[in-house]
């Protein structure tokens, strides 16, 4: 399958050729089930549907199609899949098809928990079933819990990832966990048997989890990742600082003691050669830095955009840079180019915006632009 590109957009993941492939591997896998229904009933006016809209028409088709009791559409699904992903992480455009049945399995399977669970570490070894996992701790918390502990040592990565992505307090594109963002302290358990997993795949989850914790309850969360640090492997160490990421762009004292980041004695001048830009363009930021300290000093470098929001107010928004270590008196210069395209999570609006450094914590210099509406 294509890339993603301005010709082929996050949605196009499901079309009718996925589709289609879906509904041959059924009708393999279970006599009498109709291809041609169940694929022109899921791709039913596709190309007028957003991405959530697809995954929700292509569950309803397989409920549909599927046998009506869980046990036998369970079995279907399990028989029509593809081999598991050989390489964790990797994407496959075409997996995502697994989405709607992961959903499928959500909404039909909560009297039977035990099963599945079971479908669902089958089909996680495709692509992911984080977000459908959320569904069975709400179900049966005690069975869900002890399974989640089982797949701890799991040989398939997929599996013990999903123990620490399924159970982020604040996963993307999914409802929060509550219980765990009110009190993750049960999380640290799992967290703490994954943080030096053999797979980069699971234990960038993990410090992802880490990270969700920190935005609800930082000094926790902190606890946790300043012990880590004293005791853990390079892996780990690595994981401590992908963790500390939320923390890091918001100043915090401990996470920047964690790191050897004290206070900044740096000159700044920012400025923006180009200072207008259309919606839909980029712009470019340039940074210039003089060390003020007798001694070296390590800096972590963010830079923070306040964009214009529809009240006319300014938001800021933090986003990661750099990190350089600068000898006494020397200088730094560093050029950013800024994409300012508006996102589902991101509108953009036309007024002057304004760019500043955010250095170990503390906010330097400041540049204004004018973001124009799109020609």
């Amino acid at each position: 399958m294509a890339t993603l590109s301005e010709e082929f957009r996050f949605r196009d993941v499901y079309n009718q050729r996925v589709v289609a492939a879906l509904a041959s591997r059924l009708a393999t896998a279970l006599p009498g089930f109709c291809a041609d229904a169940f694929a022109a009933d899921a791709c039913r006016d596709l190309e007028a549907l957003g991405m959530n809209e697809r995954i929700a028409q292509i569950t309803a088709a397989l409920r549909r199609a599927l046998p009506t009791d869980f046990p036998s559409a369970a079995a279907a699904l399990l028989a029509a899949q593809e081999p598991p992903q050989p390489e964790p992480g990797k994407t496959d455009w075409d997996a995502f098809i697994v989405l709607p049945q992961c959903r499928l399995v959500a909404e039909s399977g909560r009297g039977h928990v035990a099963l599945s669970l079971e479908v669902l570490r089958e089909l996680t070894q495709r692509l992911s079933a984080e977000a459908d996992l959320r569904t069975f701790l709400e179900v049966d918390y005690a069975k869900t819990w002890s399974t989640l502990e089982r797949w701890c040592s799991d040989p398939d990565p997929h599996v013990r990832r999903l123990v620490s992505e399924g159970t982020r307090p604040r996963l993307p594109m999914a409802p929060r966990i509550r219980r765990f963002c009110d009190d993750p302290r049960p999380l640290l358990d799992l967290l703490a048997r994954l943080r030096d997993d053999p797979s980069l795949y699971v234990r960038r989850s993990v410090a992802n989890n880490l990270n969700d914790i920190a935005k609800d309850n930082p000094e926790l969360a902190l606890d946790v990742l300043e012990r880590w640090q004293r005791e853990a492997s390079p892996n780990t160490r690595a994981l401590v600082r992908h963790a500390a990421r939320t923390l890091l762009k918001a100043g915090h004292p401990r996470a920047l003691a964690l790191f050897g980041l004290g206070g900044a004695a740096v000159a700044v001048t920012l400025s923006v050669p180009e200072p207008v830009v259309r919606i839909g363009g980029s712009v470019t930021f340039v940074a210039e830095l003089v060390s003020q300290s007798d001694a070296a000093q390590l800096l972590h470098i963010d830079y923070v955009v306040d964009f214009v929001k529809a009240d006319g107010h300014r938001r800021p928004k933090v986003f990661k840079w750099t990190e350089r270590t600068l000898a006494p008196g020397e200088q730094l210069r560093l050029t950013r180019r800024q994409h300012m395209r508006p996102t589902s999570g991101r509108p953009l609006y036309p007024g002057w915006h304004s760019v500043s450094l955010q250095i170990n914590g503390v906010r330097l210099g400041e540049a204004a632009f004018e973001v124009r509406a799109a020609p």
